[in-house]
């Protein structure tokens, strides 16, 4: 395995097999479906003995996260080891979404060389944009994490207004992204949250 980098070069590294580093710290952000995820996945860090900082804002954008400010803050003030990004829910509805591409790679800037994972949206069904293609393609120095490829997004049990998971498939993505996480992890990387692809 090689540890994940910017320039896809990498270092020889192995998946981890030993408990999650203690006392580091994730900082989880973006829009409802980071609400939706990240409150499970929170509760499984703080039980594995890391930090979890959830930051969300229902209805966000994009846009707003690349550019108002708000997550160079969030990173200055909690200097997490690992950033998590689950973003793109409400622009999936955009003519052009590679519109899109500058204010992805944005929010990517920000990240510095810390270890992060952009956790896809998990699609649901009805007419998609590729929104989720663009992200993925310009989600370096992050790791794509793809719910949609990884779990079975299409069938995910939803509330009421058939977009968003229901309690227990949030519990359901939460597992799948924790455990991704655990295996992904390099046992003498040079961060603690190294990750392999």
């Amino acid at each position: 395995m090689r540890e994940a980098t910017p320039d896809g070069a990498g270092t020889e590294a192995k998946p981890s097999s030993s408990p999650l580093p203690v006392g580091t710290k994730v900082l989880h952000v973006g829009d409802s479906f980071a609400g939706a995820l990240g409150l499970s996945l929170s509760t499984l860090f703080e039980e594995a003995g890391v930090k979890s900082v959830l930051k969300h804002t229902d209805a966000s954008y994009l846009t707003d996260w690349a550019w108002n400010g708000e997550l160079q803050k969030m990173l200055w003030k909690y200097n997490p080891d690992l950033l998590i990004i689950t973003l793109g829910a409400n622009e999936l509805a955009i003519a052009e979404p590679e519109q899109r591409i500058k204010t992805i790679q944005k929010i990517t800037s920000l990240v510095g060389d810390r270890p992060c994972v952009w956790v896809a949206i998990p699609l649901w069904q009805g007419k998609q944009n590729g929104l989720m293609d663009v992200i993925k393609e310009h989600a370096a120095p992050c790791v794509y994490w793809d719910s949609n490829q990884l779990l079975d997004a299409q069938h995910m049990p939803r509330v009421a207004d058939g977009i968003h998971p229901t309690s227990a498939a949030r519990k359901q993505w939460a597992e799948a992204v924790f455990d991704w996480l655990k295996v992904h992890r390099l046992s003498g990387g040079k961060k603690p949250w190294s990750l392999t692809l």
